[in-house]
């Protein structure tokens, strides 16, 4: 029987590195990974801002290039491409859109939860802001009840509160113009990066039960927190792993490659286990002993601040009170061993290293911390994908031909959607 290749991909353009995946659907068949490209940056992108547009654009499209070779030219045939998107002076906020109910049985119909929508995406963002997700939160019926899924309830107004997420439309745009300028006609559908990891990393009873997961990179740290599958909070910090680097080096007068080298090894974790208590650096012809205790003091001061500088974010502290499976640590700084324990001291409950998961596939080099994002925006384009051949089926792919980016703009509740569930 022919078996249809559905092709979607995923980009990351990050501070360390861009990563491009290919992935492939046939019928209803699991998602798999049938090409990869990655290339390294070195002071091209800063804090999740290109610095220099035309190395970006060479590595880009040598990135482009081996994912295409690896899966033997098919990134061409994709449907559907995923961008990920951080720094770009990225913003949230709260809001909602009161409905009253137009049926003549006084039940919530679709058209009013469309209404609903409609009324939150036409709401006025700050000068020069592009829209980049709107995220459900929950739904309210006359001003008492949360439900899962209003439609065909009883009420006489029911109210939608979603997380609206934004970005400096000129920087976004310094995004999208690589993947236009290398030859593709179409537009990547737009996804925070923060939300990639409630894709790739969080699990449903965390989502359901209230998790934060936070990203932590080599340029910027991504934060977004959920429970009860509502998104309730987001947000990027202009520090990664790399100003813990940036630290060592200016306290410690040593070479910032020695000290990358240094946090990327387990050279400190060692010390700490042998109890030496000095680590010794190599300069040239000479060497220097430190205390371990230098290291770490440095360490757990720019650690500790970071994930201050997120739990003093939250407006509604009753927001992290709700997150009963706590925490989730990701990105490239989640593999330093004292990133997960000054995570729990800080935000005083438990936490765990988010790792990319496939229950259906062994992810192999992908299932490591640095890859959520870009795994997480692969499944997203996936999810984004059944949606857009559902509603083909359905005789409703008029309302989306021509505006693909919009697709991707209420992000959370297309997945909603498709397992006939909405949030409560």
């Amino acid at each position: 029987m022919f078996k249809r290749r559905n092709i979607v991909s995923a980009i990351d353009i990050g501070t360390s590195k861009i990563c491009v995946l290919v992935g492939c659907c046939e019928n209803d068949e699991p998602l798999s990974v049938i090409g990869r490209g990655e290339v390294s940056l070195s002071g091209e992108v800063v804090k999740g801002e290109i610095a220099d547009m035309e190395k970006v654009f060479e590595k880009f499209s040598a990135a482009l290039d081996l994912a295409d070779e690896s899966c033997g030219g098919e990134l061409n045939n994709a449907v559907l491409t995923a961008m990920s998107i951080t720094g770009c002076n990225i913003g949230s906020f709260q809001t909602s859109a009161p409905t009253f109910i137009n049926s003549n049985e006084g039940r919530v119909t679709m058209a009013d939860i469309e209404s609903a929508y409609s009324a939150i995406e036409q709401k006025p963002l700050p000068g020069n802001q592009k829209l980049l997700n709107t995220v459900d939160s929950y739904y309210l019926l006359d001003s008492v009840r949360r439900v899962r899924n209003p439609l065909d309830q009883a009420a006489q107004k029911f109210e939608l509160f979603c997380h609206v997420i934004y970005g400096d439309a000129t920087r976004i745009d310094n995004f999208t113009s690589l993947y236009r300028n290398v030859g593709f006609d179409d537009q990547p559908v737009l996804l925070f990066s923060g939300m990639a990891d409630l894709y790739g990393i969080i699990s449903p009873e965390e989502r359901e039960h209230g998790v934060l997961a936070v990203d932590m990179g080599r340029g910027t740290t991504e934060y977004i927190a959920i429970f009860n599958d509502g998104v309730f909070a987001s947000g990027v910090v202009p520090v990664g792993f790399d100003h813990v680097a940036n630290d060592l080096a200016i306290g410690l007068g040593l070479p910032i490659e020695t000290t990358r080298d240094l946090l990327v090894s387990n050279t400190i974790p060692q010390a700490v286990t042998s109890g030496s208590g000095i680590i010794q650096i190599k300069q040239g012809s000479q060497s220097r002993r430190i205390p371990l205790a230098s290291f770490e003091k440095i360490i757990d001061l720019r650690l500790r601040e970071l994930f201050t500088i997120i739990k003093n974010s939250f407006e509604d502290r009753n927001v992290l009170r709700n997150l009963a499976r706590g925490g989730v640590i990701t990105g490239g700084g989640a593999l330093f061993p004292r990133t997960a324990e000054i995570f729990q001291q800080t935000f005083e409950f438990p936490v765990r290293t988010g790792y990319p998961y496939d229950v259906e596939h062994n992810l192999g080099e992908l299932a490591n911390p640095r890859y959520s994002t870009v795994w997480g925006t692969l499944k997203f384009a996936e999810e984004q994908l059944k949606l857009m051949l559902q509603n083909r089926r359905q005789g409703m792919w008029a309302t989306l031909s021509g505006a693909v980016g919009n697709v991707g703009e209420s992000a959370w509740r297309t997945l909603a959607g498709l397992k006939n569930s909405i949030k409560i």
